[in-house]
């Protein structure tokens, strides 16, 4: 769902936190070659956000095509595309700034984070740092001006801030949460139509 450099993290972590009977899996030969696999897969980080993870891949196409169709009609827009997870945030970014920068200008937007529970729940891994309340402003300021036109960003978007008019919703992953959900889509249609799109992997999602 979120690719496989984030499953690697998960690897990683649980390989960490591994007690008894479990440590002898991870130290099999078998679960060896399957890790081996799973990163020569994934390759250079950058390059395998379009050639690894097909929600990337019909992200970017969902957004270039788009901002082409307003540009074509000399429309302006802006659109949100949520994530639940900070790694994907960030690695969403990453990709969309690979794409046309004069057509997306991505921005990630996410919460402010505790350091010591993070710490505590993502041990030996990079954290993703979260955002205070003085750059949060900055960003949706800049995204309201048109500085930014996409704006990447986990839960904190959902409600109770002042993003000015969307036309484009997209949920890279699926919420259990209906209310959530209707947040979300509340982001959109509000002075003119939106348009809200779930991206779903194949199988069990």
């Amino acid at each position: 769902n979120h690719g496989i450099q984030y499953a690697l993290q998960n690897i990683a972590r649980k390989e960490m936190e591994a007690k008894g009977p479990l440590q002898s899996i991870f130290h099999s030969d078998e679960f060896k070659a399957l890790k081996s696999e799973m990163q020569v897969a994934a390759g250079d980080p950058t390059e395998c956000l379009t050639k690894n993870k097909p929600k990337y891949e019909k992200l970017a196409e969902v957004l270039v095509e788009h901002f082409e169709r307003k540009q074509a009609i000399g429309e302006s827009t802006r659109a949100i595309v949520f994530s639940q997870l900070r790694e994907s945030v960030m690695g969403i970014v990453s990709m969309l700034s690979l794409q046309n920068s004069t057509l997306i200008k991505p921005t990630p937007f996410i919460g402010q984070s505790n350091k010591k529970k993070d710490s505590e729940s993502n041990p030996g891994q990079e954290i993703v740092a979260g955002m205070n309340q003085a750059q949060q402003q900055r960003i949706l300021q800049k995204f309201n001006d048109g500085g930014f036109n996409v704006l990447v960003c986990t839960c904190v978007g959902e409600e109770g801030l002042d993003i000015g008019d969307v036309d484009l919703i997209v949920n890279f992953d699926i919420l259990k949460s209906a209310i959530r959900s209707i947040q979300r889509i509340g982001r959109t249609g509000r002075k003119r139509n939106g348009r809200v799109i779930f991206l779903v992997s194949e199988g069990q999602e």
